[in-house]
């Protein structure tokens, strides 16, 4: 297990000077102007209304009657973490707190995580004519991405999709001829095209990635965005 903490901290000086100079004219603003200040609302109280406690206090003010924000800090949920189950875990996990500008609080996390779980992978290259050999270099590694999710996991899918641009003017070249072969060897032009579906065969994987051909456009591809949010939204998907 890990545990994820955050340390706690006192008012800074600059406080007093930011609290001078803001002069807060009431008690709500005063008690949002950060940690440690604190608000009089003794109608005879002649020193500054907002400012540290310390400092009212000294001025006049008595303890009773200052003003202080609450600051709280409390588990809403808190289970055990049971590493039997062997699944990604987190203890506590509710909890609720309430700040002031500028204050940090503590909280002790416990985070448990399996040594193998499941992993998706999944690829997302531009096929423009300019990547094709990072193309060749991706099928060369096929067999190396493949050992990866299996050692990394023992519930492994891996995918592949892959985008261009926008199949219209000015993106793609439009002529008859470009839109069957916009390079020589290459498929016609496509947005984006999910070549292989997160499968856990990775020998199809190898196989199908083979046997893919760089496509073109006009300009810079442009269809980065599209294809990221189409893998998004593919409901062909776990949440691991």
């Amino acid at each position: 297990m890990d545990a994820a903490s955050l340390s706690g901290a006192r008012a800074p000086r600059r406080l007093v000077d930011l609290l001078r100079r803001r002069r807060a004219k009431t008690c709500s603003e005063c008690l949002q102007s950060g940690v440690g200040c604190a608000y009089c609302p003794d109608e005879n109280f002649l020193g500054p209304r907002c400012d540290l406690l310390d400092n009212i206090v000294a001025h006049g003010c008595t303890l009773s009657e200052a003003i202080q924000a609450e600051r709280t800090l409390s588990t809403a949920s808190k289970q055990a973490i049971n590493m039997r189950l062997q699944k990604s875990q987190v203890s506590p996990q509710k909890m609720t707190m309430s700040f002031l500008p500028g204050e940090v609080k503590r909280a002790d996390v416990e985070v448990f995580a399996p040594t193998k779980g499941p992993l998706d992978l999944y690829i997302l290259m531009d096929f423009s004519n300019s990547m094709e050999d990072d193309l060749d270099n991706l099928k060369k590694m096929g067999s190396q991405l493949a050992k990866l999710v299996n050692d990394l996991s023992d519930d492994p899918t891996i995918g592949f999709g892959k985008f261009v641009d926008k199949v219209s003017d000015p993106q793609t070249d439009m002529r008859q001829t470009k839109l069957k072969q916009p390079w020589p060897n290459s498929d016609p032009p496509f947005s984006f095209t999910n070549v292989i579906p997160l499968m856990n065969n990775t020998d199809s994987f190898i196989q199908k990635l083979q046997k893919e051909k760089i496509s073109g456009n006009l300009d810079a591809p442009e269809g980065g965005f599209d294809a990221i949010l189409q893998a998004a939204v593919c409901q062909v998907s776990r949440n691991v």
